[in-house]
């Protein structure tokens, strides 16, 4: 087996296997990371029967994790996106914050939309939004796109219960504090999202893109109430909080109890997912099989990715690199 530095150098190349599989020969992210773990496993000297316990144990217990979580999120994030309840949100927004600055109001509302729905979908069914406020303020179209683009992408990557922060979270052990991560996840996100913001004022009036064409845009869809649009995106969150304050204060008896229970991620998302059934235009097979399958479909592709990166994290494990780290960074606290 690999020891000392060699182990380093075999990650280094690991790393770069992985960037070029993806960036270069195009292979799929989960194939790439799937492949160079087996081959840092082999590389470093690791028995077969361990390199598969690894890889099997990394994914299962990441998937038993956070699996069930992420497809709740994507779920909800399908239903507000196609009942018009992140629009509604959308509108809601733009009538609080008005049209003095639109970049920044189109920010505020991806930031707020990017949370339950995925940022592609969001600045699709926000296209049309954005267009009906260029047109009546007379703001170029690229400004408040980027503006948009901003608030979608800060919020998309960094606060629960999207998907893909539950999803980091699970890979770090930390699903139990997804209170803390989403106030984090929120201190990050609003500076970057502001600083985006000041760029798209600056850069937005240069732009002159080729944008699609439209349907007329004062003809904007029905919309739910805005109680049931925000209902499954603020009820896990209200809960995970509740049950995140309930642990700080050591609170004891039943009610910590129960708070416990159903502030746990995935009761939290599930009722949220429940909540959000109100949403649906009708209970039947379209809506209750069609909607609910295509937000399992969309979870996927976060869901294999996720485990992929168990599988590689948990090989790492089996290896002597961390005890060689720990060792060499301990060597250097001595030295100085």
């Amino acid at each position: 087996m690999l020891t000392g530095p060699w182990l380093l150098f075999a990650l280094f190349v690991t790393i770069g296997l992985i960037v070029w599989l993806s960036s270069r020969a195009k292979v799929h992210p989960f194939m790439a990371l799937l492949l160079a773990t087996m081959g840092l496993g082999l590389a470093v000297g690791l028995p077969g029967p361990d390199i598969l316990k690894a890889v099997q144990d990394g994914f299962g217990s990441l998937m038993g994790y956070i699996g069930l979580i992420v497809v709740l999120g994507s779920i909800i994030g399908v239903i507000l996106e196609r009942s018009g309840g992140a629009l509604r949100i959308a509108m809601a927004l733009l009538s609080v914050f008005g049209k003095g600055r639109p970049a920044l109001a189109m920010s505020l509302i991806g930031g707020v939309v990017g949370i339950p729905v995925f940022c592609d979908s969001g600045f699709i069914i926000l296209s049309r939004l954005n267009q009906v406020l260029a047109e009546r303020t007379g703001k170029p179209p690229a400004s408040l796109a980027l503006g948009l683009a901003a608030g979608l992408y800060t919020t998309h990557t960094l606060v629960p219960p999207t998907p893909g922060p539950i999803a980091a979270a699970g890979n770090l052990g930390a699903t139990d504090y997804l209170g803390t991560i989403i106030l984090l996840g929120l201190a990050f996100a609003i500076p970057t999202a502001l600083v985006a913001w000041g760029f798209a004022r600056w850069q937005g009036g240069r732009l002159q893109p080729s944008l699609p064409e439209l349907p007329p845009a004062a003809d904007l869809p029905a919309l739910p109430p805005l109680s049931l649009a925000l209902g499954p995106i603020l009820l896990p969150v209200l809960l995970i909080a509740l049950a995140s304050l309930s642990r700080l204060l050591d609170w004891e008896g039943n009610g910590a109890a129960v708070l416990a229970f159903v502030g746990s991620p995935l009761i939290a998302l599930l009722l949220g997912t429940l909540l959000a059934g109100a949403l649906l235009p009708r209970w039947d097979e379209a809506h209750l099989s069609g909607w609910i399958g295509d937000g399992i479909r969309q979870a996927g592709p976060i869901l294999v990715l996720t485990g992929a990166g168990g599988a590689f994290g948990s090989l790492l494990k089996a290896t002597p690199l961390a005890d060689y780290v720990a060792g060499w960074a301990g060597e250097g606290q001595l030295a100085g």
